[in-house]
């Protein structure tokens, strides 16, 4: 399914990539953390306990239900759609690639023209190093996720990404306020050693499964790099589903067919890309 000449991407740099995160995180956070903070409102003693905020995910930790596979759903993803769809679109994104605006947008009517009962849409990190604020925005962006859950972060992403060349650290706060976030949360979070992991533990699965470029996703381990055009995809899940579904009438339950045909589009993904580099 996927056409000989790809939508334009983003390029990756893994030779420098690697040696420049940790740094680049480091002075990412300080500027996310220092910037535009606003002194908490007085609290009022007579007003009901907020609510204790959600456990926060382990690293690496498989989200509830999910089988382990080697593109895992895991609990700190943003998800869109049922655990059980029968199609997932895994996709790494970075949020100042032009690119991956145009995808997103893509995701989203996909999103409206399937429902969340035939398709999920998880989400994944990618900041590129030639993208100098894609960085704090991936990490801004996990903040998000961690304080509000799924809803905010794909509302927040799609704000960010409106105006790629507008990203700074005050503009991030404001975005998070925007779907919900109080300040205070949100730099207290940005600055924890803990969403600075979660995105390099994405950076570290793209790096394995050998992505070179923003956009990649992959639609039941489908691989489908660039801004593919709508059609494109539309092909590649109604496949999918059809496959799905003959599984499942097989007498497959949803977990152990999920993960089969995620492994076996992974390695002809996999064997494509090696053809086609020969």
């Amino acid at each position: 399914m996927q056409p000989r000449h790809s939508a334009p991407r983003t390029r990756l740099s893994l030779s420098i990539h690697g040696r420049l995160l940790l740094a680049a995180l480091a002075a990412a956070l300080l500027a996310l953390a220092c910037t535009g903070s606003r002194p908490p409102a007085p609290q009022d003693a007579s007003a009901p306990a907020e609510e204790a905020p959600p456990r926060r995910a382990e690293l690496g930790e498989l989200a509830p239900g999910e089988p382990p596979t080697p593109l895992p759903v895991e609990a700190d993803d943003a998800t869109w759609g049922r655990a059980d769809a029968p199609v997932t679109i895994v996709g790494f994104i970075d949020l100042q690639c032009p690119f991956c605006a145009r995808a997103f947008r893509t995701l989203q009517d996909l999103q409206q023209e399937y429902g969340p009962e035939r398709l999920r849409v998880v989400i994944k990190h990618l900041p590129l190093d030639m993208h100098p604020d894609a960085l704090p925005a991936a990490v801004a962006a996990q903040a998000v996720r961690n304080l509000a859950g799924d809803a905010a972060f794909f509302g927040y992403a799609a704000r960010v990404m409106a105006d790629p060349q507008g990203i700074d650290a005050t503009s991030l706060a404001d975005h998070a306020e925007e779907v919900g976030v109080e300040r205070a949360l949100y730099n207290e979070t940005v600055a924890d050693e803990a969403t600075f992991r979660a995105v390099i533990h994405d950076l570290e699965l793209a790096q394995r499964l050998g992505i070179t470029g923003t956009p990649a996703f992959y639609v039941n381990g489908v691989n489908v790099q660039g801004a593919q055009p709508i059609d494109h995809f539309r092909a590649i899940i109604d496949q999918e589903a059809q496959a799905m579904a003959a599984r499942l009438q097989a007498g497959s339950d949803w977990k152990n067919a999920y993960a089969q045909r995620v492994t076996e589009n992974l390695h002809t993904s996999a064997a494509n890309q090696l053809l086609a580099e020969d």
